[in-house]
């Protein structure tokens, strides 16, 4: 086949593709709530206490596949999303990860999103997502930055996938919303022939109530587990640093037990104060090159909100000295 034929239908298939991807809202279960597209300068607010999995009634979600050009039956299936592993920013899906706990917790700044969850084997995780960096805020929907196409050749076909996406709605019973879109497309070269399929997956996680397992303090105490077993280890850096996250979180229940925590240990005051001195600091430039200033001046904003004037003083110093302007 000619070379400049080839090219053409590459550029037809993306061009379909590109258009194709532009109607949002398409195959949207419609006994769910309305999703809420009321437009925003800022981020719509994710954070609150969801169900592990996605949930619809009997079924946890609901996938949709069908094929452009063609009248085939839809094909409609169960499929589920453990809701850190959706938030995961990337191209391919990912099955869903067994956890210890039901409930999951999303915190959520100016700047950043943050997802607190127990993995399979019963780590208590922290996930980070900064703006700008993992996703982006458009209108009336949070949209995770993943790589936009994919091309691979084979002997005879063209393999191309582009526009894929996963996009987070509010619903107007408050619900958090996954539409996760992706396009793929194969030019066949021996006839030429081009099939384009399409798949859009909807997702639903229901907010829970502040009352969540009957005690959201409950709920909230078990990601402090990793601190406790290292005070009880006997290691107040780790217990500290561990603890970090938690007092600088946006999550006024976790700030308050965190603070707790601090006043029935008060041999972190040491122990912290310790993680400032310059030999710890240059440890951290050591491993962590050009992002070790912006590490620790995180830290020593937390470090402010706990610390003498005297004590904070000092580390402040001791950073100087170690990342001077």
């Amino acid at each position: 086949m000619p070379h400049n034929s080839y090219l053409l239908i590459s550029i037809v298939t993306i061009a379909c593709m590109t258009g194709c991807t532009q109607t949002s809202y398409q195959d949207y279960p419609e006994h769910w709530s309305p999703i809420d597209q009321t437009v925003s300068d800022s981020c719509i607010q994710l954070a609150g206490v969801y169900p592990a999995v996605s949930m619809d009634d009997a079924m946890q979600c609901r996938q949709i596949q069908h094929r452009n050009w063609s009248h085939w039956i839809r094909d409609f299936y169960d499929s589920c999303f453990f809701l850190p592993d959706a938030m995961m920013p990337g191209d391919d899906y990912l099955p869903p990860t067994n956890s210890v706990t039901d409930q999951i917790i999303v915190e959520q700044d100016a700047d950043s999103i943050t997802i607190n969850y127990v993995d399979k084997v019963g780590h208590y995780m922290r996930l980070p997502l900064q703006r700008g960096e993992d996703y982006s805020c458009e209108g009336n929907a949070i949209r995770l930055i993943t790589d936009e196409s994919d091309r691979a050749e084979s002997d005879d076909s063209d393999q191309l996938r582009a526009h894929d996406s996963r996009s987070f709605y509010r619903t107007h019973d408050g619900s958090l919303i996954l539409e996760e879109y992706g396009s793929h497309a194969r030019t066949i070269m021996l006839p030429p022939f081009l099939v384009n399929m399409r798949t859009r997956v909807w997702a639903r996680w229901p907010v829970l109530p502040e009352t969540v397992s009957d005690d959201l303090v409950a709920l909230k105490s078990q990601f402090l587990q990793p601190a406790v077993e290292a005070v009880e280890r006997g290691d107040m850096d780790a217990a500290y640093r561990l603890l970090e996250d938690y007092l600088g979180s946006e999550d006024k229940g976790f700030r308050d037990l965190s603070l707790e925590f601090l006043r029935e240990h008060p041999q972190w005051e040491p122990a912290a104060f310790g993680t400032f001195s310059i030999k710890s600091l240059q440890e951290t430039l050591a491993v962590h090159g050009e992002r070790a200033k912006a590490i620790e001046h995180a830290r020593l904003q937390i470090y402010k909100t706990v610390a003498t004037e005297a004590e904070y003083r000092q580390a402040r110093e001791n950073f100087e000295k170690v990342f001077p302007d």
